[in-house]
């Protein structure tokens, strides 16, 4: 900054609230009605900014302006004869802003380019030139997309059931956005491919990370029970299982995981009741508040899985099914 007449402080804004987003922001990547800018008054008196250039073509932005006053914007590249100037911001009390873009390349490394913005005449005895922000770039660079959840807002309520409508702003300056995807922790909720971004998350359990479904003749073997059936890793945005999922061992893809049922197999394996009176199939789907069980070590059956979803357990529902000879 500059002074010749004894003004010397710069302000931040106590008013004039403004809204913001950039990329890879630390701790957010928005802002909104934040007074963030600085501003300084007299005549004479602005912001300079020095930036060392160099052979990489860049890009720079300042965010700018004026209340009561001219302001007077130069940038001048040393060891050249470069130089741009204006001083088409101009208001007599408040009004709007302007950017400035400077598309930014040194002839040799380590060139200064000095930029002021200073105030060139005022119209009201606080007169003054405003700096908002300033953003660097490189021209292909592929910046990455910014994106901020606008719904809910932080710190809203929901109860258990809840339709929770999450909705995004997503841009990308220098590309497109395909789709936006939706995560709780590790789990995926859904995906949006148009703007307005959004997805609604139906009717599961608040807190729900992910869930295990298990098939069962549950009062077989004196009710100790025989598993035909176990699904685990499932994540909290599937709703259903595709047909014949279980027909081959292993993992089903975007599903989860099968674990060993009582036949030692990792697959399904259907209703074999002996003759006599029918058995009860129970088919149950548990809802809990881990996103993935770890499986390292031994092989997982469904007499450990049982035992690790005990006291994660945020809900469960069963329907009961008739087989017989």
């Amino acid at each position: 900054m500059s002074a010749t007449n004894g003004h010397t402080f710069v302000y931040q804004y106590a008013d004039n609230f403004n809204g913001y987003s950039w990329s890879d922001g630390v701790p957010t990547g928005r802002a909104a009605n934040t007074p963030t800018g600085v501003w300084m008054y007299g005549k004479g008196n602005g912001f300079e900014l020095k930036f060392l250039a160099d052979t990489t073509p860049r890009t720079l932005k300042l965010y700018v302006g004026a209340f009561g006053a001219r302001g007077a914007f130069t940038a001048t590249l040393g060891g050249s004869s470069l130089r741009y100037t204006d001083s088409s911001i101009s208001n007599d009390k408040n009004g709007p802003g302007g950017v400035y873009t400077l598309d930014v390349v040194a002839d040799t490394p380590g060139q200064l380019l000095d930029i002021k913005y200073v105030v060139e005449q005022t119209f009201d005895s606080t007169g003054n030139v405003t700096l908002q922000a300033a953003t660097l770039s490189a021209p292909g660079a592929n910046n990455p997309p910014a994106v901020a959840i606008s719904s809910p807002t932080d710190g809203a309520n929901f109860s258990a059931n809840d339709n929770i409508e999450i909705a995004v702003e997503a841009a990308d300056t220098d590309g497109t956005i395909a789709k936006v995807e939706f995560f709780q922790g590790d789990s995926k909720l859904g995906e949006s491919t148009a703007s307005p971004y959004s997805l609604t998350w139906s009717n599961a359990p608040a807190g729900t990370k992910s869930f295990v479904v298990v098939m069962d003749d549950y009062l077989a073997r004196a009710g100790e029970g025989f598993a035909h059936w176990a699904i685990y890793n499932i994540p909290a945005n599937i709703t259903e299982i595709p047909s014949n999922a279980g027909a081959t061992e292993g993992d089903i893809a975007g599903v989860g995981r099968q674990a060993y049922n009582d036949f030692l197999k990792r697959s399904y394996s259907g209703p074999c009741p002996p003759a006599g009176a029918p058995h009860v199939y129970r088919f149950t789907v548990f809802a809990l508040d881990i996103p993935t069980i770890d499986d390292a070590g031994t092989p997982m059956t469904w007499r450990k899985l049982r035992l690790i979803i005990r006291g994660h357990i945020l809900g469960q529902s069963s329907i009961n099914a008739l087989r017989g000879h």
